[in-house]
């Protein structure tokens, strides 16, 4: 059924017409789409241009009238297409200085949702889930026992996050020695804060750096320098670079020690946690960067890790992309839903005998 508004003797129509593009013709391009607004809307900005305030779009109006066409612009998989992607920037552009605070806000949601794009200040976003944690988990307010333990408990691990979680678990042994072990979350469940809501990236090197990308060593030099406290003496060059290949090596290992750590408990406890290790590619953008990545090939595989050097030609037969320069490419790393893993570590700790209270404060 079609909406219509009536302002005056006008009616606009709400809803939008969307021709597939196979019923054109390849010299005839597509007609354009233009997202609309009701007459009374419209007539309410129009008064407005003789006034010194800009009349304002509520959040209301863009919910309403906005977000169902734009998700009308999308193809079969939900995505924008570049129709719809056209009327998104054509709005935007004539509209942008009407939006409130509220309707800024719904307006790039809207945007956000379709994975489409826009030119204006992005604001604050309006959902502050995380993705990870859109759906519940299987410990939502969980309480092993209706009251926290009043008797003495022999280890008490505080946050359910990724770190505390796994802590839990290792503690499985002192278990099976009768020793108890409860776990307190303060939030609603496990992985309620930055282990609910990182990238869920899985990297065998840190990509941190303060400056243009000069390798992982002079990344490590960067970092100590800066955080030196200024009370003490400047360490020398010598001095700096000691210490950051020091570091290095030990970071580098610790990332091989904690993949090993994911590889082995998602095996062992059956844990679902959509881990997937495509490995991770970084792209040299210049000369200079391309052999700094191929030092820190060189220092991992001094260390036994399984770093390569992929040549532009590489680059191009695996991915596709014409790059210019050679890249560094990781094989054990990619990505995994860190809210899953956490809740697979609570469930095997639990499994084995441990308590997990949430809610706790």
């Amino acid at each position: 059924m079609k909406n219509t508004y009536a302002f005056k003797p006008i009616l606009v129509a709400l809803s939008l017409m969307i021709v597939a593009p196979s019923a054109f013709s390849a010299d005839k391009p597509a007609p354009k789409v233009e997202i609309v607004l009701p007459a009374p809307v419209l007539g309410r900005i129009m008064r407005s241009f003789d006034r010194e305030a800009v009349m304002q779009l509520t959040h209301m109006e863009i919910t309403t009238f906005v977000t169902e066409q734009i998700n009308n612009l999308t193809d079969q998989n939900g995505r924008i297409t570049k129709v719809g992607q056209d009327a998104i920037y054509a709005f935007e552009k004539k509209y942008r200085r009407h939006f409130d605070q509220g309707a800024a806000q719904a307006f790039q949601t809207a945007v956000a949702t379709v994975g489409a794009k826009m030119k204006g200040k992005i604001e604050v976003p309006e959902i502050t889930t995380p993705l990870w944690q859109r759906d519940p988990g299987p410990f939502e307010h969980f309480k092993s026992t209706p009251e926290l333990p009043t008797a003495k408990v022999d280890y008490t691990v505080i946050g359910m996050g990724i770190g505390g979680g796994g802590v839990m678990l290792n503690l499985g042994g002192e278990i099976e020695k009768g020793k108890s072990v409860v776990g307190l979350e303060m939030g609603a469940h496990p992985a309620a804060g930055a282990s609910g809501s990182n990238g869920g990236n899985i990297e065998l090197t840190d990509e941190n750096f303060l400056r243009d990308y000069r390798g992982y060593i002079q990344a490590r030099k960067d970092f100590i320098a800066a955080m030196r406290p200024q009370n003490l003496p400047k360490l020398s060059d010598s001095e700096l670079t000691e210490q950051a290949v020091r570091q290095a090596k030990v970071l580098l290992r610790f990332y091989q020690g904690n993949l090993e750590v994911l590889k082995d408990n998602v095996a062992k406890h059956d844990i679902q946690a959509d881990v997937s290790l495509a490995g991770w590619l970084r792209m040299a953008a210049n000369k200079q960067e391309e052999s700094h990545l191929a030092g820190e090939v060189e220092l991992a595989k001094s260390l036994g890790l399984n770093f390569e050097v992929w040549s532009k030609e590489k680059i191009k037969a695996e991915t596709g992309i014409d790059a210019k320069f050679s890249g560094r490419y990781i094989k054990d790393s990619g990505n995994m839903h860190p809210f899953k893993y956490t809740q697979g570590l609570v469930k095997a700790a639990l499994d084995k005998g441990a308590q997990l209270y949430t809610d706790t404060k």
